[in-house]
């Protein structure tokens, strides 16, 4: 018997500490309307969705924009692709291009005792979402980190570049 998107996600939120999650519907590329629940973390936003066939759920991290430039673009790309092909090994989420907007994507079952390994796939989606926005424009309300003023107390601090 396969486990109810409801049911799944109810389960990941409170091995989170959360209070019963809120389910808004999201319209599809088909026209039909998918229970979609949404995670904060750290400023980020984490779109869970359950797979056409209901077998798995879609963990979706938005990154940012590419650049309307497009030579700008084209490093972009270059970069985005470079990088994300290095994290291959190491991280179980991709990348992929919506329109002119960059996502986050892992792939989970959707099955309540998976919820483990759901945690770790959410992990890794805003990892990946966090190591790439760097590169792209910002998405909208988010901010890239500024550099503070240097402490005059750090005489003996180094930074090395790599």
């Amino acid at each position: 018997m396969r486990e109810g998107f409801e049911t799944v996600v109810a389960a990941l939120w409170a091995s989170l500490g959360l209070g019963v999650p809120r389910l808004d519907g999201q319209e599809d590329d088909r026209e039909h309307a998918r229970p979609r629940a949404v995670l904060r973390v750290d400023g980020r936003t984490v779109a869970l969705t359950p797979s056409p066939d209901g077998r798995n759920l879609h963990l979706i991290a938005a990154v940012g924009t590419l650049a309307a430039d497009p030579y700008r673009r084209e490093e972009q790309l270059r970069r985005l692709l470079r990088d994300n092909l290095g994290m291959i090994l190491v991280n179980r989420a991709a990348l992929r291009l919506v329109g002119e907007g960059v996502e986050a994507v892992a792939v989970g079952p959707l099955r309540a005792s998976e919820v483990p390994l759901l945690r770790e796939l959410i992990e890794d989606a805003l990892h990946l979402a966090e190591v790439h926005a760097v590169t792209l424009v910002p998405e909208a309300g988010r901010r890239r980190p500024v550099a503070g003023p240097a402490r005059r107390d750090d005489d003996e601090s180094l930074i090395f570049r790599i």
